[in-house]
């Protein structure tokens, strides 16, 4: 079987069987060149674009573009040395919990987890803290006044002060004291009532029986205020020294030593 030699020079004498290796047009000067199957292309994978490719991370400028597959799962992202990460398109954030974590609309983080799994910071770096899903705050001394609302847990709270200043105090001093000894069986008055006395006192004299004195009523073996026993000595309170003071022999007559200061 005869051959014939394939060449790009012009001057063969048949151009039909010349090679345009300029255009690559298909003509009458082009050849059509079928590989075997089995004949593997040589492809250079150490250089793109004519620049050297190696293995290792690179700065953005001497990096491969990469595009992520459409069916691609989820996509860990580790940003070791990386100030900043930036993802054109919706991003999920999960705490440790696996909670989910969104903005508000305004660039902030939105935490909902009922306990912070995730690591957050204010603006100068200082980590945040929560106890039992509230966030811990600590204020700093300002200045300014803090509104406080809600429910006390008692009525009065205990309040520690400084400097404790300094309030007038008004004492009132008896100018006249008056001294009787009162005979006592049934009900008798000791004092009547008087809105200017500051003192009262009353001395049951008896061996054996009690005086039993009643504050503004009649007194009675069942009614009574306060016993006095035998030769025992009452103060009437201060709430109750300007009322009438009535008094009852628990048995036979007593005499009681009163004395009244106004």
């Amino acid at each position: 079987m005869a051959t014939r030699t394939v060449s790009n020079n012009a001057t063969d004498n048949n151009p039909a069987y010349d090679i345009d290796t300029n255009s690559g047009v298909v003509n009458d000067n082009t050849q059509r060149v079928v590989l075997a199957s089995d004949v593997n292309a040589p492809v250079n994978l150490a250089q793109v674009g004519a620049a050297d490719v190696t293995l290792g991370q690179k700065t953005k400028a001497n990096s491969i573009p990469v595009t992520l597959p459409s069916d691609l799962g989820t996509l860990t992202v580790q940003t070791t040395g990386i100030s900043d990460v930036q993802v054109n398109g919706p991003v999920l954030i999960q705490d440790s919990f696996g909670n989910n974590i969104e903005t508000d609309g305004a660039g902030n983080l939105k935490v909902t987890s009922t306990n912070l799994g995730v690591l957050i910071s204010d603006s100068a770096g200082f980590p945040l803290s929560s106890t039992a899903g509230a966030l811990d705050v600590n204020l700093a001394s300002s200045g300014a006044t803090l509104p406080v609302s809600g429910t006390f847990w008692q009525a009065t709270q205990p309040v520690s002060l400084a400097s404790v200043p300094s309030h007038p105090v008004t004492v009132t001093k008896g100018t006249s004291t008056t001294f009787t000894a009162v005979s006592v069986s049934g009900n008798t008055a000791l004092a009547t009532a008087d809105a200017t006395r500051v003192e009262c006192t009353i001395y049951n004299t008896h061996a054996t029986a009690s005086l039993l004195v009643a504050y503004g009523f009649t007194a009675t073996l069942a009614n009574y205020s306060v016993p006095v026993g035998p030769g025992g000595y009452l103060e009437v309170p201060e709430k109750s020294v300007g009322l009438a003071i009535n008094a009852i022999a628990s048995t036979g007559t007593i005499t009681a030593n009163v004395t009244k200061v106004t």
